[in-house]
């Protein structure tokens, strides 16, 4: 069981009958989902398809600033946000080249 306010990180379960998240966190009103992305966890995270619980929010919208203003909302105590990460191949190639060209830029 996890407490309230709590940030937890999921990315072991990565397919529609794999599991690793309770129903009760899945499905509890004070847990806020968080995908790295929305469709790919829609179709392939057991822990979302097998409880049909709501992602709120993608972590690029997030980190940009680009969702509505109930997922944008501070975070208060009662919360418990879970990110759902799939672990997706083209997110790992953007950052490394990002990375790559950072590094060409400082030598």
């Amino acid at each position: 069981e996890l407490s309230s306010g709590i940030n937890a990180e999921y990315g072991g379960a990565s397919s529609p009958v794999t599991r690793e998240i309770a129903d009760d966190l899945m499905l509890d009103p004070a847990t806020q989902i968080v995908a790295d992305c929305t469709t790919a966890c829609l179709q392939e995270a057991g822990d979302v398809v097998q409880t049909g619980a709501k992602v709120h929010a993608e972590l690029g919208s997030l980190l940009l600033k680009n969702c509505d203003d109930a997922t944008q909302r501070k975070r208060d105590d009662d919360h418990i946000t879970v990110f759902k990460n799939l672990g997706l191949a083209f997110q790992d190639l953007i950052t490394a080249d990002m990375v790559y060209r950072s590094y060409l830029q400082a030598n």
